[in-house]
C-alpha cells in the first residue's frame, strides 16, 4: 500500500502542495521544529536535485579552502579558526556563535547545508561530524555559512 504525505506546510498559503494549501490530511504530523526543518530540506532536495550536485561540489571546495587557509584538521585541532563570531544587523548584536570543539552530530541550519546533508548517502554522512560548527542560541552554523553572513570575529 502506498502512503501519501504532503509537503512541509508553507508560509504563504499559496503553494498548492502542502496540507495548508490543498486541505488534505497530513499523514506524518510535524512533531518539532527540528523535524520541520528536516522535512523542509527534503522537500527542497526534490526541487533542486539537478543543481544540488554542483552546489555540493562548490561547498566542499570552499570548505577545503577555509581548512587550508586556517590550518584546520579536526574539531579538537581547529587551527586558526575564530573561536567566536558575532552577528550584527544594523549595528545591533543579534547573536553570538561559539566554535564547538568536539566531533558532533549537528548539522548547519542553513537550507543549503540541510539539503546537502539529506542528499548524502547515510554511509557518507560521517564526514559532517568533523565540519567546524558554530553553536548559537537559536541555531547551528557551519564555518562556511557563518563567514558568508558577513559577521565580525572576536
Amino acid at each position: 500500500m502506498k502512503t501519501f504525505s504532503n509537503a512541509t506546510p508553507c508560509f504563504s498559503g499559496e503553494c498548492g502542495l502542502c496540507v495548508n494549501c490543498c486541505g488534505n490530511y497530513q499523514c506524518s504530523p510535524v512533531i518539532s521544529e527540528e523535524t520541520s526543518k528536516t522535512q523542509r530540506a527534503q522537500d527542497h532536495v526534490k526541487f533542486e536535485k539537478a543543481h544540488l550536485e554542483t552546489m555540493t561540489q562548490n561547498y566542499w571546495k570552499g570548505l577545503r579552502e577555509i581548512y587550508k587557509e586556517v590550518g584546520y584538521s579536526s574539531p579538537e585541532e581547529p587551527g586558526g579558526l575564530p573561536r567566536t563570531y558575532r552577528i550584527h544587523h544594523e549595528s545591533q548584536l543579534i547573536d553570538t556563535y561559539s566554535l564547538h570543539r568536539q566531533n558532533h552530530d549537528m548539522i548547519c541550519h542553513m537550507p543549503l547545508c540541510q539539503m546537502m546533508y539529506h542528499n548524502t548517502h547515510e554511509y557518507q554522512r560521517g564526514v559532517y561530524r568533523v565540519i567546524p560548527i558554530y553553536v548559537g542560541k537559536h541555531c547551528n552554523l557551519c564555518c562556511s555559512c557563518v563567514r558568508s553572513l558577513g559577521v565580525s570575529r572576536l
